[in-house]
């Protein structure tokens, strides 16, 4: 049986915290063809936020081979049809075709993103304490329109 040290259990927690901090304290950035270009390759949190009541409604990862890059531009990709958040967004707003929901995004979200340079497991429990405390409704697998 596996048991973690309470050490590294701590320190896990702190280096948690520190991103969730650094990600809170960070600019978003408009949804923009530009944006795509200016994001970095390494692994790292994203979160989509309204525009207008600034809450967060979506918070992924980018653990992929070209991380937050690759990630946020296959949300931001009318050809790309995988996207949880997109299919449970166009559910809620009855949004059809894949060039709307993009059309969507870039009007009414703002993103947020962090590189972290940590494990993977890092990055999922960061994921994961982010929709618990933004409230985040479309990473809810209860969610229904």
């Amino acid at each position: 049986m596996f048991f973690w040290s309470s050490s590294y259990l701590m320190e896990s927690i702190k280096l948690i915290k520190k991103y969730i901090n650094k990600l809170n304290a960070t600019e978003p950035s408009i949804i923009r063809e530009q944006l795509k270009s200016e994001l970095p390759i390494e692994h790292g949190v994203y979160m989509f936020m309204r525009k207008r009541s600034k809450h967060i409604d979506y918070v992924g990862t980018a653990t992929g081979k070209n991380g937050l890059k690759q990630r946020v531009k296959q949300h931001l990709s009318p050809s790309y049809d995988k996207s949880v958040f997109r299919i449970k967004l166009s559910e809620d707003k009855s949004i059809p075709s894949l060039t709307e929901q993009v059309e969507h995004l870039k009007r009414h979200y703002l993103l947020l993103f962090i590189p972290i340079i940590e494990h993977k497991s890092i990055i999922m429990a960061i994921e994961q304490v982010l929709i618990f405390e933004k409230g985040s409704i479309y990473n809810n697998e209860n969610f229904k329109t």
